[in-house]
């Protein structure tokens, strides 16, 4: 918690093996007590799976802020929805960032919160449109970018008038090296406070080659 001084929010990556799981998240609590506490489950479990979870979370360490992702399908979430007895909020993730149409999901009744990250919905302005059509509370979140791509991630979350829910942007320490540094003050970035530094970040020539390629083929089919 110390390296994030000033965050009232964390986000805890969970899988199956719920033992560890909750030990896991009761270790985050029991540090910031205080903090609004979030899970995301990347779509893993079934719904029966997702409720043993959820009544397990909820017992050993009280209600959660959110759930991300806790089911893959729209369908299940929904499901689970109608099912769960617990205070529970969903985001909403995979569903519709990996979606063909994003427009197309319907979310009545399956999610609560709507997961936004600039590169994978397409932009600033694609991402806006999104959540201006499904109407629900955003999460303005990362995809693991470099500080470059984490500065349009803040230029979003500046964006929009209202954010219910605090941004998951401080991930840069996740990284083994980045081209700049984004500072974290009581918990809050700044936007445009980053100068990008090239140098020592050279990859190997088929690495680049894998690059170039990959963005001759995504060029290709703008």
């Amino acid at each position: 918690m110390r390296t994030y001084a000033g965050a009232k929010t964390f986000k805890v990556k969970v899988g199956r093996n719920l033992n560890e799981d909750v030990i896991r998240v009761a270790r985050v609590f029991s540090n910031a007590p205080k903090a609004s506490i979030r899970v995301d489950v990347n779509g893993l479990w079934s719904v029966d799976e997702a409720l043993t979870h959820l009544y397990a979370y909820y017992e050993e360490i009280g209600p959660l802020e959110y759930v991300e992702q806790p089911c893959a399908t729209v369908e299940e979430l929904r499901e689970l929805k109608a099912k769960i007895k617990i205070p529970l909020r969903i985001a909403a993730d995979e569903i519709i960032r990996k979606a063909v149409d994003p427009f197309a999901v319907d979310l009545t009744g399956a999610a609560d919160v709507l997961m936004l990250k600039v590169q994978p919905l397409g932009g600033i302005k694609r991402s806006l449109d999104i959540a201006t059509h499904h109407g629900l509370p955003v999460v303005v979140s990362s995809a693991l970018e470099s500080a470059i791509g984490i500065e349009y991630g803040l230029e979003l979350a500046a964006s929009i008038k209202e954010l219910t829910f605090d941004c998951g942007l401080a991930t840069g320490s996740l990284l083994a090296s980045d081209v700049a540094e984004h500072k974290i003050t009581d918990g809050k970035i700044t936007l445009g406070q980053i100068s990008p530094q090239l140098d020592g970040l050279d990859v190997s020539a088929d690495r680049y080659e894998w690059w170039k390629n990959r963005i001759m083929r995504v060029g290709a089919l703008l």
